[in-house]
């Protein structure tokens, strides 16, 4: 049985890519993303083995992470970053 949830299976890197493709365009709100990362940061066993999609879904798990001196601690520049960083992973 998974700790995930209803969920069976990491995501893949196409699917990670997908949500930062869409929470970038606005298609998916940072709360929506963050919480769908989450699922697997926080479970015990996780099951992600591609370092790129794990440190990728370590950065959206906070998406939505609010800041002292502005609205969200990252904006759409690191959301960008991010991407660039799955995309040109090995």
């Amino acid at each position: 049985m998974s700790d995930h949830g209803s969920f069976s299976r990491a995501p893949t890197r196409d699917e990670v890519i997908a949500k930062l493709e869409k929470l970038i365009s606005g298609h998916l709100s940072r709360d929506e993303v963050a919480g769908w990362a989450s699922q697997w940061v926080s479970a015990r066993e996780p099951g992600v083995d591609d370092p790129a999609v794990w440190n990728a879904l370590k950065a959206l798990s906070a998406a939505d992470m609010i800041s002292l001196n502005r609205p969200y601690l990252y904006n759409e520049i690191d959301f960008k970053v991010w991407l660039k960083e799955i995309l040109t992973a090995k």
